[in-house]
């Protein structure tokens, strides 16, 4: 096959994941460990506890799950075509659907390896060795995983390109953190204008009961199933009760 990441610098290696990366095989089973850790694309690995409302639930039986380890990288099987990944802070529990891998040896950094994973071109291009009947049920099994290349530069190399993407990183995420807060302020003010105008309004306004303005009646019949774009907009009677 032709590789993904094209052309490499002489000094840089193409190397299999297989060749780089070893997966974790240990079962939580007598129990280990009831930290159980979550994994989505766009968080990363975290605590099952802080993980957003949707997604699978947790398991009761501890014994079913695998462990793994700080430093390891988490890798979904079903969702690592749309980049569910990332490296661990804790030792965990965590879910069979999950393979967790480390360095074969010194010559690689876990990190490097995690920000390749997370890459759109990777990603996107490992899709072709996902199997399964349904779209939403491909999983790419671990021998598949072990056979797909890398670009491995020598580990100082390694070490550098991490340095250079935690910090860009870290400087894009108070970027967005510091629109986020301009936004919500923006939306405040909007709130307390909107307030103040309808609370308030000007010179010469008088207040009235809403029925008096008109009728409410229940409409006839419709479903959401008849929603178009054109028209005349309509608020159900159901959604207003």
């Amino acid at each position: 096959m032709s590789e993904w990441f094209g052309t490499l610098p002489k000094r840089w290696e193409n190397r299999r994941i297989g060749s780089l990366l070893q997966q974790r095989k240990e079962k939580n089973d007598p129990v280990k460990t009831d930290f159980i850790l979550s994994l989505s694309a766009k968080h990363g690995v975290v605590p099952y506890y802080e993980r957003e409302s949707s997604g699978n639930k947790s398991k009761s039986d501890l014994n079913t799950y695998d462990v793994a380890k700080q430093d390891d990288l988490i890798v979904n099987c079903m969702n690592v075509i749309i980049g569910s990944s990332g490296v661990t802070k804790w030792d965990g529990a965590i879910s069979p659907v999950y393979y967790a891998l480390f360095p074969i040896n010194s010559d690689v950094n876990i990190h490097y390896c995690a920000y390749i994973f997370r890459s759109p071109l990777f990603y996107r291009n490992i899709r072709q060795f996902a199997k399964g009947i349904l779209e939403i049920r491909l999983r790419i099994s671990m021998d598949s995983l072990k056979a797909i290349p890398l670009p491995l530069p020598p580990r100082t190399e390694q070490d550098q390109i991490v340095r250079f993407l935690d910090w860009k990183v870290s400087q894009i995420n108070r970027l967005v953190n510091a629109k986020k807060k301009q936004i919500g302020l923006l939306q405040e003010q909007k709130r307390a204008v909107v307030n103040e105008a309808v609370t308030k309004g000007g010179e010469g306004w008088r207040e009235i009961r809403l029925g008096n303005l008109g009728t409410f009646r229940k409409g006839f019949g419709g479903s959401r199933v008849d929603d178009t774009e054109n028209g005349f907009a309509c608020i159900r009677y159901g959604d207003i009760y």
